[in-house]
């Protein structure tokens, strides 16, 4: 634990490179997350009706 705070603390580039590609990577699945969400939701209305 220690030593990756130390790495964010000594290695901020790394950090922030590495949040940057996080948000990227989120930013990009969401869509397709929602997008499945709903179609799951809209078979079990389905199924239910």
């Amino acid at each position: 634990m220690t030593e990756t705070l130390s790495a964010a603390f000594f290695h901020p580039v790394l950090l922030f490179c590495l949040l940057g590609l996080f948000i990227l990577l989120a930013l990009w699945l969401l869509p397709r997350l929602w997008r499945g969400v709903r179609a799951l939701y809209r078979k079990f209305v389905r199924m239910a009706a």
